[in-house]
Order: C-alpha cells, then sequence, then structure tokens
C-alpha cells in the first residue's frame, strides 16, 4: 500500500481501491487488486466455464485483475482441476531411444543377407498368395537386368 501511495510498481488508489496499471495483449488495461482469499475464486470463474488451459485462463484474468504471483496460481489451479485432468490426452515417454541403426560397409561376399515378403497376391496367382524375396550380397558392384514379371 505505501507503494501505491508514492504511485510507485503501477500501482495507484481508485474510488478506495487499489488498481495497476498495465498492458494485456498490446492493450492498456487497469486491473483490480484482489485479496488473497479471493484469488481461487476469480480462477474458477475463468476457467470452469470453457476449460481452455493456463494460458487463456491467465490471459482472461490479466484482463481485470492483479496478484503478485497470477501465473502459478493459475497454473496450480488448472493442473488440479479433475474435468481438464480428465479429457487430456496421457502422455507415454518411450522408454528407448530412437537411435540409427548402423549400415556396415559390405565385406566378403555373403556376409549380408536380406529378406522381403510380399503380399496379399491376386486370385490369379492362386495358390500362391506371398512371395518370399531373399537376395544375397555378393559384391559390391550394382547389377540391373531386364526381364519380364
Amino acid at each position: 500500500m505505501a507503494i501505491a501511495k508514492q504511485n510507485k510498481g503501477n500501482l495507484y488508489f481508485k474510488n478506495g481501491l487499489l488498481y495497476h496499471k498495465d498492458q494485456v495483449l498490446g492493450q492498456n488495461v487497469e486491473q483490480q487488486c484482489f485479496p488473497h482469499g479471493r484469488r481461487l475464486e476469480v480462477c474458477s470463474l475463468a476457467h470452469d466455464m470453457c476449460h481452455q488451459g493456463h494460458l487463456k485462463t491467465k490471459e482472461k484474468i490479466r484482463h481485470n485483475f492483479y496478484w503478485t504471483d497470477v501465473a502459478k496460481t493459475v497454473k496450480d489451479y488448472v493442473d488440479s482441476c479433475l474435468a481438464c485432468q480428465k479429457k487430456t490426452r496421457a502422455v507415454v515417454k518411450d522408454r528407448v531411444p530412437i537411435s540409427v541403426i548402423p549400415r556396415y560397409e559390405i565385406g566378403l561376399p555373403f556376409s549380408h543377407l536380406y529378406l522381403d515378403v510380399i503380399g496379399l497376391l491376386t486370385e490369379l496367382c492362386r495358390p500362391n498368395r506371398f512371395v518370399y524375396t531373399v537376395s544375397i550380397c555378393i559384391s559390391v558392384a550394382v547389377c540391373h537386368s531386364k526381364g519380364r514379371v
């Protein structure tokens, strides 16, 4: 209150109430300062209608009201909201980090074997509905051949 009487910290008295001058989303606003006991009620009114999360709830409150730790109070309130906890998706962290599989240089002939399955083939290929392909790495050179399928 002593700061408000000295007009410091953007705090001032108006009609016997303590106000704070600030900019919210580029607009100059006069925010009424709220006592500690009424803050959860303000959070409830701003959040419980739409359940929009920390940032939007904080911006709604900051348009009209001020206290020193608005962000922390809003975050704690939203994190404790049962309806929000029920609708948020569960975040599951991978236990094994994704890493690059090393590609070894081709060394000796027959050192690498590649397998693949092609299928489900059409009715024309009955009774064989799948084809297993096996490629053996024989040399470093790449061979290409044309043929009928």
